[in-house]
C-alpha cells in the first residue's frame, strides 16, 4: 500500500529543517520562559520522581509525562522552530501522535500550527511553524501530553528579538489533580486539553497533575499538592477510583488532608463528564462528591466549590464529545473548558 504522504504531500512530515538563518537556544538556559514544568539532568518533569514514588509506582511512571508544561516568550522572528530529543513511546490507537508526543504553538493566543513527530521518530526531530509577518508577538508552545521530553531547543531567526512574555493576567497558580481526562486524553494536540484551554482563557499558570489511570486519592498526593501552596486546587480524580467503595473511602479524606494543610485555598470539586446512557451507573459516585461538598460547607468551608460533570456536554452535542464513550475528544474538552471557565474566573478574581 502506498503511503498517504506520497499520495497527498500535505500529510508529509519533515523531521529535519533547513533554515540558514536560524539560531537555537536551549530552553533549560531560560527557566523564566517555562510554566507548569521543571527539569533536571534527565529531562523535563511535572512532579519530582522522589515525591511521585511516595504515591504509587504508576504515578512515578507518569511523572515525566509533560502535560500542562509550556514555554512562553516574545519574539519578532518570522518563524519558530523546535529541536527536540525525546523517545517516541507506544502510542495508544485512540490518541493521536500530535497529542501524545507532539507540540503545538499559539501566537498572541491564536493557534498557529503544530510540531508533529514523524512516524519513524528515533530519539528526536526538528520542526518549524512559519508566520505571515515578523511583528513582535507572544509565543506559547505546549509540551506533549504524554511523551517524555529529554531536551528542547527553540529556533528563531538570527538577530530576532527574544524577551520574556508579559506577566500573567491572573498571577495565581491553579493545580489540577485527576485522571487521564485531566492529563489530556484524547485531544488531537496539546493546546486543546481542557486544562491548557483554561490556562490560555484565564491567562494564569497551571500545574497539570493528571495521571492516566493512576489518580486514586492517595493521602501522600494530597500532602504533596498542599506543600505546593497552590492558589486554587481543582480536584477531579473520580474517574480513576476503581470502585464506588474506594471513592467513598478516599474522596472526603483526600479533601480533608489538603484542607488541613491549606485552610483557605479555594478548592473546586469536579465530577466526571459522562454521556447520558452512562449516567445511571455513575449516580452514586456523584453522590459521594456532593457529600464531600455538603460536609465541607456544613463545617464552614467558604472556599469550597463544586461542578457536576453531567452539565459539561450540551444535550444536543453529547454524541459528538467522546472518542470511546469515556475520554472526551477535542469538542468534549472544549465544552469542559467552557463550563469550568466562569467558575474558575470567579475564584481567581475573588
Amino acid at each position: 500500500m502506498t503511503a498517504i504522504s506520497k499520495t497527498d504531500p500535505n500529510f508529509n512530515v519533515a523531521h529535519r529543517i533547513d533554515l540558514p538563518d536560524v539560531r537555537f537556544f536551549d530552553v533549560k538556559k531560560y527557566p523564566h520562559f517555562l510554566s507548569g514544568i521543571q527539569y533536571d539532568e534527565q529531562g523535563y518533569f511535572r512532579m519530582p520522581e522522589a515525591e511521585a514514588a511516595k504515591v504509587s509506582e504508576d504515578v512515578w511512571e507518569l511523572c515525566r509525562n509533560t502535560a500542562g508544561g509550556n514555554i512562553r516568550f516574545v519574539t519578532n522572528s518570522p518563524y519558530v522552530a523546535i529541536r527536540v530529543s525525546a523517545p517516541l513511546g507506544q502510542i495508544p490507537p485512540h490518541i493521536s501522535a500530535t497529542g501524545f508526543v507532539g507540540f503545538d504553538l499559539y501566537r498572541n493566543g491564536v493557534f498557529q500550527g503544530i510540531f508533529p513527530p514523524p512516524q519513524d521518530m528515533a530519539g528526536g526531530y526538528e520542526s518549524v511553524v512559519h508566520f505571515l509577518d515578523n511583528a513582535p508577538s507572544q509565543i506559547t508552545i505546549h509540551f506533549p501530553l504524554y511523551g517524555h521530553v529529554d531536551a528542547l531547543q527553540i529556533g528563531i531567526q538570527e538577530g530576532a528579538l527574544l524577551e520574556n512574555a508579559p506577566d500573567f493576567t491572573h498571577n495565581k497558580r491553579v493545580v489540577f489533580y485527576g485522571s487521564s481526562i485531566t492529563q489530556g486524553a484524547c485531544v488531537s494536540r496539546p493546546g486543546l486539553s481542557y486544562v491548557n484551554q483554561l490556562a490560555r482563557k484565564l491567562d494564569c499558570p497551571v500545574l497539570n497533575l493528571g495521571f492516566s489511570g493512576s489518580a486514586q486519592g492517595e493521602i501522600a498526593m494530597a500532602q504533596y499538592i498542599a506543600a505546593l501552596k497552590p492558589d486554587v486546587f481543582v480536584m477531579d480524580y473520580e474517574h480513576n477510583a476503581p470502585t464506588l467503595e474506594h471513592l467513598q473511602k478516599t474522596h472526603e479524606p483526600f479533601y480533608r488532608a489538603f484542607r488541613q494543610l491549606c485552610p483557605k485555598t479555594p478548592v473546586l470539586l469536579l465530577s466526571s463528564p459522562d454521556l447520558p446512557f452512562k449516567r445511571r451507573s455513575r449516580t452514586k459516585r456523584r453522590e459521594v462528591i456532593r457529600a464531600t461538598f455538603a460536609n465541607g460547607k456544613q463545617d464552614g468551608d467558604h472556599a469550597l466549590y463544586i461542578l457536576d460533570g453531567e452539565t459539561f456536554y450540551p444535550k444536543d452535542f453529547w454524541d459528538s464529545c467522546s472518542v470511546d464513550t469515556l475520554h472526551p475528544n477535542d469538542i468534549g474538552h472544549l465544552f469542559m473548558a467552557e463550563a469550568i471557565y466562569p467558575v474558575l474566573k470567579e475564584i481567581l478574581e475573588t
